[in-house]
């Protein structure tokens, strides 16, 4: 059994991207199954062929991991894919970001020992999202503006930051949308979207450009090919360090060409991001 305990996309995305070196360095070849505490943590676990994949609850997940702590889990068969799991192992969220360390060498170095030689890429797939929804809304291609407002685990700006944003972009001639997730409000004046994750490639490239608060959503389209531009809140602590350092993606080299930018007033933010339009 290999658990992965948290169920933010940034975790699956990473634990995807190093699984065959683990499998490789740890000489499994036997059969195994992955538990998942989230759905779209194990859509993201499929996106590189990972299978077979089991989605938990997150208190059946503290339960297998309370049943490894107490057996050992050696005994147990099971292999926690994090650094921090929350048993025995918590104290490692005390040295995130020290000397510089980044979210990815934490993954592959604090807690896997892995000397990353291949990392195995997302498979995404060309559904009937981009017709059904983006070209019959009247989305316009390379001229949209994706935005992904929010974030669970980092402070993002305001809902007001996010509508003046929305009115500059349209003023320079682009459609504006909101990536929504089960009943959120879109961004006031844009158009809600669902964006299936398997198909978030495809659309993203179709419309051209994604803006968003960071959270584990920016590592899974590190890979896209569009203008990607990433918000972190100036100052924030996240460990020992900063999350602008931290999970900065260029630092963790997911992608050469993020723009990322760290703010501590929203009017200064709103240049930043316009000036690249």
């Amino acid at each position: 059994m290999i658990l992965c305990p948290f169920e933010g996309c940034g975790d699956a995305y990473l634990m995807g991207r190093l699984f065959d070196e683990y499998l490789r360095k740890e000489r499994i070849d036997t059969e195994y199954i992955v538990i998942q505490p989230s759905e779209v943590g194990g859509r993201i676990l499929k996106l590189f062929g990972i299978a077979p994949i089991e989605c938990i609850s997150c208190e059946e997940k503290n339960a297998i991991l309370a049943f490894g702590a107490f057996i050992g889990f050696t005994a147990a068969n099971m292999t926690v894919f994090h650094f921090n799991s929350g048993i025995h192992t918590g104290i490692m969220n005390c040295v995130e970001g020290i000397h510089n360390i980044d979210f990815f060498s934490m993954f592959s170095l604090g807690r896997l020992n892995l000397d990353v030689l291949a990392l195995r890429v997302p498979h995404f797939v060309a559904g009937a999202f981009l017709k059904r929804k983006l070209i019959g809304q009247g989305v316009r291609e390379g001229k949209t503006v994706i935005l992904f407002p929010r974030s669970n685990s980092i402070p993002s700006p305001s809902e007001e930051f996010w509508k003046k944003l929305s009115i500059e972009l349209k003023r320079k001639g682009y459609i504006v949308c909101t990536n929504v997730i089960y009943d959120e409000e879109p961004v006031y004046g844009t158009i809600p979207l669902q964006i299936p994750i398997e198909e978030i490639e495809g659309t993203l490239c179709f419309a051209g450009c994604f803006i968003g608060s960071r959270s584990g959503i920016c590592e899974v389209v590190s890979s896209v090919d569009c203008k990607k531009i990433v918000i972190y809140p100036y100052g924030y602590r996240w460990g020992s360090g900063y999350v602008d350092e931290y999970f900065n993606i260029r630092n963790m080299q997911l992608c050469a060409d993020m723009i990322e930018i760290s703010y501590s007033q929203e009017k200064m933010l709103l240049a930043q991001i316009l000036c690249h339009f």
